[in-house]
Formats: C-alpha cells, structure tokens, sequence
C-alpha cells in the first residue's frame, strides 16, 4: 500500500486470530515476534483499521493474491483497477449489494 501512496488504509481478514494478536498481543505472547513486525509497518501510514471480514468481503483480495504467488510477480498489477479476469465477481458483488 506504501508503493501504491496510500496514507489511510483498511486492511480486512476473515482470520479474526490475527487481529485479535494485534488488538490484544497478550492474549498471543507466541505471536509477539509478529505482531511487532506487523506494528512496525503500519507505522508508516497516516490512519489504519483493521477489520474482520467474511469470505465473500476478501475473495477478490485472496484471488489477486494467489495469481501474484502463483506466477511470481512481485509488483501489483492492479493499482489502476481489478484485473478483468476478476469482472464476473465484482459484477456479482455489485448485483449482490445493491448495484453499488
């Protein structure tokens, strides 16, 4: 997000464990280690929240995810919108919605 210029971000997961490590790391003194290094990145922008999130909040996310690793990329692909093999999903998600 920092490459992308993004000062305020909202980062959604549907493994709430994590964001509890985060809010709460006494509750998961295994994960101190991680969770500092996790809190030392969102240092860097202006505003974060954290947020747990179904499946269908975060599948689009996990997609881009899984082609980045699957075909090694290592610059986003999508800074200037979702890649359009992702059309169907976000046309069901905006039906889904409401049409927003």
């Amino acid at each position: 997000m920092r490459s992308l210029k993004k000062k305020k971000v909202r980062f959604v997961s549907s493994f709430g464990d994590l964001i509890e490590a985060i809010e709460k790391p006494s509750f998961w003194p295994a994960l101190q280690f991680e969770v500092g290094e996790i809190k030392r990145e969102l240092q860097a922008f202006e505003a974060w929240e954290l947020r747990i999130g179904s499946w269908n909040t975060i599948r689009c996310a996990f997609f881009i995810a899984q082609s980045v690793g699957n075909l090694g990329l290592t610059q986003s692909y999508v800074a200037a919108g979702h890649p359009r093999w992702l059309d169907h999903i976000y046309a069901n998600d905006r039906s889904a919605s409401g049409g927003n």
